[in-house]
């Protein structure tokens, strides 16, 4: 098969015109660590997709055995099991709105089941936020809408805003982004 190679520097920046901007998962920087390039895909844009390849289950022993002393493990992770900021994303992209508005990302991907659908969210380089999405499974690409929004009032308008995603369970295949304020 085909093995890409991961995007170097820093993550790629994308504008928004009338408040909607879209673009490929695969466009975005790559964290080897976290995330693998899929290519040959016929059903995804581009014939190419992410998989998001990391396991965080929170205080488990699955996520013990990878930070194994309580320590190491607390220095990565809030109280509530979420991931701290300083944590690598699977992938990364800087978004430019040009409208103010509540902007919702949806992602085109492939989740087939419970053991992949959950997620953290970062926003401008804050701890990460939880995400239980999708909701249905299936194992054709379609558009899921995640639970994080991002709110730009008029001053937040032409200025970057950067977005981290990290999974939380093996699996899930993302495709195509579009972020919009509709």
């Amino acid at each position: 098969g085909m093995n890409p190679t991961l995007p170097e520097g820093p993550a790629p920046t994308f504008h928004a015109e009338n408040g909607t901007v879209m673009f490929e998962a695969e466009d975005t920087k790559l964290y080897a660590s976290n995330s693998e390039l899929i290519g040959n895909d016929a059903n995804a844009s581009g014939n190419t997709a992410v998989q998001l390849t990391n396991e965080d289950y929170g205080n488990t022993d699955l996520v013990k055995t990878t930070y194994p002393d309580e320590a190491a493990y607390q220095a990565l992770f809030t109280s509530g099991g979420n991931p701290v900021a300083a944590v690598e994303p699977g992938l990364e992209v800087n978004v430019v709105p040009d409208q103010a508005g509540t902007y919702y990302v949806w992602v085109r991907l492939i989740c087939e089941s419970k053991n992949q659908n959950t997620l953290y969210v970062s926003v401008n380089n804050a701890n990460y936020g939880y995400e239980a999405q999708p909701t249905e499974f299936s194992s054709d690409y379609r558009w899921v809408r995640l639970n994080k929004t991002v709110t730009v009032d008029d001053s937040g308008v032409d200025k970057e805003i950067n977005l981290r995603f990290r999974g939380r369970k093996c699996g899930m295949i993302w495709d195509k982004f579009l972020i919009t304020n509709d």
